[in-house]
């Protein structure tokens, strides 16, 4: 069942909503009502699902996609110059929060890095690690 509504004009561009069982979706239109970027998320979290960014010409120039899973987030992002994946994933290991981001680039290995944040069941920072150094 779908629903659609159109919410209001920001900076010129219309924005149009509507919502599945699962999804809940946006369009933002340009003033010559040309899709300029389309985002879903899911209807009962609020989580991003999609990101998708189009040209002036409707042209699909970049999509991100999440996945979730138990403690774990994947994004997936690409371009005409650029992909990526990131993968956060949280878990409590002795009583601790035990937070790493792992960042895989296919297009600049260079760039690709693993962060680790060890927080006590307060929320304080015990321990930061970047790429396997300890920096905190």
């Amino acid at each position: 069942m779908k629903i659609f509504c159109i919410n209001n004009t920001t900076f010129g561009n219309r924005i149009e909503t509507g919502q599945t069982d699962s999804i809940t979706y946006s369009k933002e239109f340009s003033d010559d009502n040309k899709l300029l970027k389309y985002i879903e998320k899911d209807a009962k979290t609020d989580k991003f699902l999609k990101v998708e960014t189009f040209d002036n010409c409707g042209n699909r120039v970049a999509i991100q996609e999440y996945t979730y899973l138990p403690n774990k987030m994947i994004e997936h992002y690409k371009n005409k110059s650029q992909e990526y994946t990131r993968t956060i994933t949280k878990e409590i290991k002795d009583s601790l929060y035990h937070i790493t981001e792992v960042f895989e680039s296919k297009t600049k290995p260079a760039n690709n890095y693993i962060n680790e944040t060890i927080r006590n069941l307060e929320g304080k920072i015990v321990k930061m690690f970047a790429n396997g150094k300890r920096i905190l």
